[in-house]
């Protein structure tokens, strides 16, 4: 047993009354210390109601658990004398003697006064009877300080234990507790003289009436012992329960003790001595005191007589039921015809339900010595259920409230709230009564009566309470940090939606686009949600589609695409679209259709870059696997919306925008992944393929229509008009997964029928490296490399990079001559173009540009410098970072290679006529960065080559 909390606060209040009123270890009535008796009951009443629990109210398992933990603590402390044999005990020693010792008289008033009487039956029970015995001793020396009727339920309650810990003894079967059980049965007979002598002259001066009523209150508490005996007796196995820990503490159960004889005692002895004091009181009953019974009211429906005929009748059943056993129990016969002659059988509950007023049913819901379901179920029935005088009531045992309780609370709020009666403030109120049934149900009923809920009632219902907003912000915020019972947390959300579907769904799908974090909470938010949603939607908006779930979802999520997404939520947009059409709350194809076309249109429309790239994203994710819910994809329809994009974001030379660069690569990726697609399931040229074919005929340009191209040549026709030339060749290859044999002899025709093979392709390059992606630009620069092989047999990276090179430079003449030269796009184009040179060029040295000759490395760093320079100053700097990389890169490897050939040739100094060409062209780039740069890694690779070079060399190449 831990040191808790309360303990501490328990601590701290007596060592403070102590200090003010003296030692608590000698407080006695006897000695007149009444009012300090008092005044530590009140201390401690005060710290019990601070931590939430009040005295005899409905408590839950955590708070009587709590009171049981306080009971142990006082008596822990109490001045016991087995409480030194429990100082080295390891569940409790270190709890003894933390607070003043407590006196004996003080124990048993505060275990009156704070309600811990239950858990000092219990402890008697459960604790060794060496403890017990020791708290019967004490609560019996009290009992005659306390007021007749007052002492009754006391002598009631201690019976019931003394019984209860003879019957835990028999299940313990431990040898030697003849003491025990015998000195339990004494106990017992002590408790029943206070029944036998019902003249009640020893008690005091009190009045025959008062005289009478003592008699019928003790009648009824030997018939209630009676009841509970019996039935003990009839059913041991129910009295089985478990133990709780507090009361697991090392004490032995009381054994020896007398050194004469003493009778074996059996639950038998107990059943007969009480019995014989039934037997007494009976016979004690005259018709005065019967009559007075009568005129004795026990509340405002019963009176005291009503309650003692009906308590006979149930024992003379229960006595009929071990009266068999005559040896057993010899007074039970007579008992039945005594009890018999008086007993009224009991009125059935559903009579008295059937016949009871509002007052009577509001009055036993919150009973529990009642069926209280069923008087709560008549409740129900009752048409002022939701008026003032029943609406407390209801909210306050709506614990009780099973599944279809729930629904005729929902009903009755419905009615409540439709009737426009009370004022807002009142509707409020009774809607959240409505809500709070809802809650009493596990998860998925609260599902299926929201189903319902929306089925019956439809949308028009206006159950939004004031208080929504403030809670549905409560649910989200514990959402970033969810601990505990993940159906508590669900179930916050199921009722949010009887207030307002929409709302929630909307704040959801916020949720999870502003949160990555969320995204996969928030997916089983809306999965828990799916068949509220539908319901919702068939109220809503008539019978949904059964291929498209959650319509709403779909529609709410196409809101959101309609407006401003900000970078966070476009970041995470398309991961929770995923989430959400594999787990089937957005139907994949229904979104494509409904949301994402006319998405790709709308931003197409007015250019929105960075949009039309977000939704071509989520469209790759239909094709590349990441989706996997089998979805069916429009693909016709869709290649054209592709091919549209493809045409709007291709750019030229004043066009140009780097966001359109970015949706045009992502374009071409889909379009690669839907033509395979649509054509894997072609054999022949069918209505669509034509369709699709004429529709990307009236629109498309050369470069674009490429990637289409399949739609012709699979079926045997050709794609672009004749001839067949350069132009057509480039876009060939450009889109072709691979260079075959067949590419290859249309290089060699194309090559043979040419008169000026070096200067082929540089002009179309010129003209198509702009408009390249750069995934073009790689496929290009691969192709030309395999062109070069196929022609020339040679497999050397030289060609193509000059090729690429003196493209880009006719780019820059070209841009000269139309003098846009101040041109932002134009400007924006030739950047981009330099930097996929860049890239291209990084790619070969990386591969094949090292092991050229010397000599033509340098020729390609030299029209990489020539191209640097002729570059407009407002774009030098910021475009030739990547180039001057690659240059200065390959400059130490150009150098290194000259110095090693003229180490193994021994060569003139005329051979290095290009390292002098090389410091030349690094002079024409100006005063800026790039002189900088590239002069200072010529001197360093100077400096290296010093051991090899002469100084004659070395004035040749300055």
């Amino acid at each position: 047993m831990e040191f808790s909390e309360d303990f501490a606060l328990i601590q701290g209040s007596l060592f403070s009354v102590q200090k003010a009123i003296g030692d608590l270890q000698f407080l006695s009535s006897k000695s007149g210390d009444d009012s300090k008796i008092s005044a530590v009951v009140n201390a401690l009443c005060k710290v019990i109601i601070g931590r939430g629990i009040q005295a005899g109210a409905r408590l839950d398992a955590k708070q009587d658990q709590r009171l049981r933990k306080i009971h142990m603590f006082l008596v822990l402390n109490a001045n016991l004398s087995v409480k030194e044999k429990l100082v080295e005990d390891i569940n409790c020693g270190h709890i003894i003697d933390c607070v003043p010792n407590l006196s004996k008289e003080l124990l048993v008033k505060l275990v009156w006064g704070l309600s811990l009487h239950k858990y000092a039956c219990e402890s008697i029970i459960y604790c060794p009877l060496s403890l017990g015995a020791e708290l019967l001793d004490i609560f019996f020396d009290n009992l005659s300080s306390v007021e007749p009727v007052q002492a009754l339920p006391r002598v009631e309650e201690l019976s019931k234990a003394v019984y209860c810990k003879y019957i835990q003894l028999e299940h313990l079967q431990v040898a030697d507790m003849k003491y025990a059980k015998w000195k339990l049965f004494t106990y017992f007979k002590n408790l029943m003289q206070y029944f036998v002598k019902p003249d009640l002259k020893e008690l005091g001066c009190i009045s025959t009436q008062d005289m009478y009523r003592f008699a019928g209150f003790a009648m009824k508490s030997i018939l209630s012992l009676m009841t509970d005996y019996l039935k003990l007796y009839l059913n041991l196995q129910e009295h089985e329960v478990d133990v709780p820990e507090v009361y697991d503490i090392s004490l032995p159960e009381l054994c020896g003790g007398v050194e004469k004889e003493i009778e074996v005692i059996t639950s038998n002895n107990f059943i007969n001595e009480l019995l014989y004091t039934c037997k007494v009181n009976f016979c004690a009953i005259t018709v005065d005191i019967w009559l007075f019974w009568a005129e004795c009211n026990v509340d405002e429906a019963r009176t005291l007589q009503n309650e003692i005929s009906e308590m006979m009748y149930s024992c003379s059943e229960l006595l009929k039921k071990v009266r068999s056993d005559k040896v057993k129990f010899p007074l039970a016969g007579e008992l039945i015809t005594m009890l018999s002659s008086m007993a009224v059988k009991p009125r059935e509950e559903d009579d008295e339900i059937r016949e009871a007023d509002i007052e009577l049913i509001i009055k036993n819901v919150s009973d529990k010595s009642k069926s209280q379901k069923k008087w709560f179920k008549a409740l129900l029935a009752l048409n002022e259920v939701i008026s003032d005088n029943c609406a407390d009531c209801l909210k306050n045992n709506l614990y009780l409230a099973e599944y279809e309780d729930v629904k005729a609370i929902l009903e009755k709020t419905i009615a409540t709230i439709e009737s426009k009666h009370g004022d807002r403030e009142w509707r409020d109120k009774i809607k959240r009564i409505g809500l709070d049934s809802l809650k009493q149900l596990a998860l998925q009923e609260q599902v299926e009566i929201v189903q319902w809920f929306f089925k019956k009632f439809g949308t028009s219902v206006d159950f939004l309470t004031d208080s929504f907003h403030v809670v549905a912000t409560e649910v989200f915020n514990k959402a970033v940090k969810r601990t505990g019972n993940e159906n508590k947390f669900l179930s916050d959300f199921v009722g949010l939606c009887v207030e307002s579907p929409v709302e929630v769904i909307t704040r959801v799908l916020q949720e999870g686009l502003k949160n990555s974090k969320q995204i996969v909470l928030m997916v089983e938010v809306l999965e828990c949600l799916n068949p509220i949603y539908g319901a919702f939607e068939a109220a809503d908006m008539g019978a949904a589609s059964g291929n498209e779930k959650m319509i709403i979802v779909t529609c709410l999520l196409n809101e959101a695409m309609k407006n401003d997404l900000n970078d966070q939520e476009k970041s995470n947009f398309v991961n929770f679209v995923i989430a959400l059409i594999n787990h089937n709350i957005v139907n994949g194809s229904a979104f494509i259709r409904r949301s994402l076309l006319p998405a790709l249109y709308n931003s197409l429309c007015v250019k929105t870059w960075s949009l039309l790239l977000l939704w071509l994203e989520v469209l790759r994710s239909f094709t590349d696997g990441r989706i996997k819910n089998h979805t069916d994809v429009p693909e016709c329809p869709l290649l054209v919306m592709l091919a549209q994009v493809l045409e709007v974001s291709r750019w030229n030379l004043i066009t140009f925008s780097p966001g359109a660069v970015s949706v045009c690569e992502e374009a071409l990726l889909v379009v690669r992944t839907v033509m395979k697609m649509f054509l894997s399931t072609k054999t022949v040229e069918d209505k669509e393929v034509k369709w699709l074919q004429m529709k990307l005929d009236g629109f498309l340009s050369p470069l674009n229509k490429s990637y289409f191209s399949q739609l012709w040549s699979k079926f045997g026709r050709d794609w672009a008009p004749a001839p067949y030339n350069i132009n057509t060749f480039l876009l060939d290859v450009i889109q072709n997964d691979e260079f075959s044999d067949e590419t290859g002899k249309k290089v060699v025709e194309l090559f043979r029928g040419s008169e000026n093979k070096e200067n082929l392709f540089h002009f179309s390059f010129s003209k198509l490296l702009p408009l390249c992606t750069p995934t073009e630009w790689k496929i290009l620069a691969k192709r030309m490399k395999e062109i070069n092989i196929c022609t020339s047999k040679v497999e050397s990276p030289g060609p193509q990079m000059h090729l690429f090179a003196d493209s880009v430079l006719l780019f820059l003449f070209v841009i000269k001559r139309e003098g846009i030269q101040e041109n932002e796009c134009a400007l924006s184009c030739l950047d981009y173009s330099i930097r996929n040179l860049g890239l291209v060029l990084k790619e070969e040295i990386n591969t094949q540009l090292k092991s050229l000759p010397t000599e033509e490395q340098a020729k390609i760093l030299i029209k990489i410098l020539h191209i640097l320079g002729q570059l407009p100053p407002s774009i030098k700097d910021t475009c030739s970072i990547l180039m001057l990389n690659v240059l200065v890169e390959l400059l130490p490897e150009i150098f290194s290679d000259y110095v090693q050939e003229k180490e193994d040739a021994a060569g003139s100094v005329e051979t290095s006529s290009f390292l002098r060409d090389i410091a030349i062209s690094i002079g024409v780039l100006g005063n800026g960065e790039p002189l900088q740069i590239l002069s200072r890694k010529l001197l360093e690779c100077m400096a290296i080559g010093d051991a090899h070079l002469s100084c004659k060399q070395k004035q040749s190449i300055l």
